[in-house]
């Protein structure tokens, strides 16, 4: 799973035949799932949630990766993990900047449903 950030398209130097003409990358940040305690199943167990968070180089920058647009699957709904309070500063605009936990909302649509329920 990954936030898109960027949507590229590369230019080859002119004049020659170049593999990548016409082709989209995307760069996105990726996300990780955090593995739970109840075993092989990687859900919280009363939501059936996956939680996923942010990866992280060792030196706490998030780990950017660039890929072929056709790679792309579908798009997720994520939301912030609260916790017992919510962080003050969070507003629609910039939750998925400063929450370091989210919630891969698998009741947002059935064609997310199906797949994240097996």
């Amino acid at each position: 799973i990954g936030q898109i950030r960027l949507i590229m398209c590369p230019i080859g130097k002119s004049g020659t035949n170049w593999s990548w003409k016409d082709r989209f990358l995307v760069y996105v940040h990726r996300f990780d799932i955090v593995p739970q305690s109840s075993g092989t199943n990687d859900r919280e167990p009363s939501t059936q949630l996956h939680l996923l968070k942010r990866a992280k180089h060792s030196n706490g920058t998030w780990v950017g990766d660039i890929i072929p647009v056709t790679q792309l699957r579908s798009p997720v709904n994520l939301f912030p993990r609260f916790g017992a309070s919510a962080d003050n500063r969070l507003t629609p605009y910039n939750s998925m900047e400063h929450a370091s936990q989210f919630w891969l909302n698998k009741y947002w649509d059935k064609n997310t449903y199906l797949p994240l329920s097996m």
